[in-house]
């Protein structure tokens, strides 16, 4: 996931979004929660009850879900040394 550190570091000027929300952590988070829904309601699923098209689709959402979920994570912590005072109160 390259978007967030892009935004972040070559549009957003200032560390503080609309709101007095710090950037480095505002988006990621809204991201997170997008991501962590993907993969709840992927594991939801009856796969017994899909086509062997929709199984295969059904998993590899899960695993990208996971996968961009590591990476947001990482990608936050590398911007938190790099931006400091970036913690939601």
């Amino acid at each position: 996931m390259v978007f967030p550190p892009y935004l972040i570091n070559k549009i957003i000027l200032y560390c503080i979004i609309v709101g007095g929300s710090p950037i480095v952590t505002w988006l990621p988070n809204q991201l997170s929660v997008v991501l962590n829904q993907i993969v709840a309601t992927g594991k939801k699923i009856n796969q017994s009850e899909l086509d062997s098209s929709n199984k295969i689709l059904c998993k590899e959402l899960i695993a990208r879900g996971e996968a961009q979920g590591r990476v947001l994570k990482r990608e936050v912590n590398n911007l938190k040394t790099k931006f400091k005072g970036q913690e939601l109160n």
